[in-house]
């Protein structure tokens, strides 16, 4: 159980780091700049 453990937080320690998280990062952040704006825009009207 211990090593099932560790075994998982380096995984997720090396999916943090990678470059997969790094691009899904900015595209959720892009996901959420274009949600932001179309909320003001439905604001507005």
């Amino acid at each position: 159980m211990i090593a099932n453990k560790t075994t998982i937080s380096q995984k997720a320690k090396a999916f943090f780091k990678s470059k997969t998280w790094k691009e899904m990062l900015m595209f959720l952040l892009f996901v959420g700049l274009a949600f932001g704006f179309w909320v003001l825009q439905y604001a507005r009207q």
